[in-house]
């Protein structure tokens, strides 16, 4: 009996493995990356870039918040930035961007190192950058260790301090 259920388990679990990987190509299939990927240590993440039709008046990186990718605040704030160079990279493990340095790149600290060096060879000239909910902590964490990099910063609805209240998930 006891072996009728582990062999019945077995046989769940690799359906369920099958069923996901299937899953997760008609997804991919779907949805393909429309950006462009760029090497950094430990993988490679994913971004999209827009620019004007003339000369662009300056560059602006978008950094999403913690449960989108880059093509929200690219739809929200995009056609008002047509003037400019836009580069709107996915964080690490979102979108098509790899999740780089496992448990570990959960540390807005770490996903500001690799942002940074991808947009150090994406955009070697100083950028505005854009931050929204924990995209703006990232976004802080770039301008103190990076400052020279940036031309300003805008952070929206950022996540930038502690929140002693807690969370009332009701």
């Amino acid at each position: 009996m006891l072996r009728c259920a582990l062999i019945a388990i077995l046989l769940l679990m690799l359906g369920l493995a099958v069923f996901s990987e299937v899953t997760r190509a008609e997804v991919e299939a779907r949805h393909p990356p429309r950006g462009a990927f760029v090497a950094v240590a430990g993988g490679r993440l994913h971004y999209r870039e827009c620019r004007p039709a003339g000369e662009p008046r300056g560059t602006v990186a978008l950094l999403h918040g913690a449960y989108d990718n880059h093509a929200d605040l690219l739809a929200a704030l995009g056609p008002a930035l047509s003037s400019y160079r836009v580069i709107a990279p996915d964080r690490p493990g979102h979108g098509w961007s790899e999740r780089l340095g496992g448990r570990d790149m959960a540390d807005p600290g770490r996903q500001a190192q690799a942002l940074m060096q991808g947009l150090d060879r994406i955009a070697p000239e100083r950028f505005v950058l854009v931050g929204h909910s924990l995209g703006g902590a990232i976004s802080s964490r770039i301008a103190l260790e990076r400052p020279e990099r940036l031309q300003g910063l805008v952070l929206l609805g950022a996540m930038s301090h502690p929140w002693p209240g807690g969370i009332a998930w009701s």
